[in-house]
């Protein structure tokens, strides 16, 4: 019981601007804000101001939906749409307007006896969804059905943009994982506080892990996930320049 006499909580006391206790924090909030700057990714490559040199041909084989993925950080509706697309111009599906019985003209999608040994994992989903029930499809009957295959779809072409060392894991857990950090960060900041102020009397250490916290996880939705790797290739090319969709 002795030992705890003197300790308070009250926050004021812990954060009184003496010399020591403002150095203290300062120091604390600079290796923070390194600490930080240290982890927060890769988009500090070197652009070198110029003309763009356009490449007439995608660079690494990309293809479209990887591009955007590549892009914009996020997998979505469009590209696996891009993906049926892609796939109709490699001659793996055949797009046409066909007249069914008396009824008005309807899109079929028609399944290609083609080599799949060009297709990646997310395209072979692809396929696999929208003819799971034959090798003929009518556009309007995809909607109900399709759905859960888009998911999957997403799912794998994410992860297959992280296992070819695009992105430093899928961008949307990575930047949970640091929303998370952050007001982790920001609760133990509050117990430091606490601890070093009626210890030390240098309650502003403490308050300053806590602000760092608070700017990890306010920052969170912009840790890019791309890695040295992926953020090359967006300058390839002038891929960003030419991109009309900041997403």
């Amino acid at each position: 019981m002795a030992a705890a006499i003197g300790w308070t909580i009250a926050p004021l006391e812990h954060l009184r601007p003496t010399p020591q206790n403002i150095a203290a924090g300062v120091v604390t909030l600079v290796i923070g804000l390194i600490i930080v700057r240290w982890r927060w990714g890769t988009r500090h490559v070197l652009r070198v101001p110029g003309t763009v040199a356009p490449e007439f041909d995608p660079p690494e084989d990309l293809r479209p939906a990887e591009a955007d993925v590549l892009l914009h950080g996020k997998p979505r509706r469009r590209d696996v749409i891009a993906t049926v697309v892609d796939l109709a111009l490699r001659g793996f599906i055949r797009i046409e307007e066909r007249a069914e019985g008396e009824g008005p003209p309807t899109w079929v999608l028609e399944r290609i006896d083609a080599s799949g040994g060009d297709l990646r994992e997310y395209e072979r989903k692809t396929l696999a969804g929208l003819f799971a029930h034959g090798k003929t499809v009518q556009l309007a009957a995809l909607e109900p059905r399709f759905f859960v295959a888009e998911d999957l779809v997403e799912d794998e072409l994410e992860g297959d943009l992280v296992r070819r060392g695009w992105f430093e894991d899928a961008p949307a857990r990575l930047r949970s994982r640091w929303a998370t950090a952050g007001w982790v960060t920001a609760l133990v900041g509050i117990a430091v506080t606490f601890v070093l102020g009626n210890l030390f009397s240098l309650g502003l250490a403490g308050a300053a892990v806590s602000a760092v916290g608070v700017l990890v996880y306010a920052a969170s939705p912009w840790r890019p996930a791309r890695t040295t790797t992926g953020e090359a290739l967006t300058l390839r090319g002038g891929l960003r320049a030419f991109s009309s969709d900041r997403g």
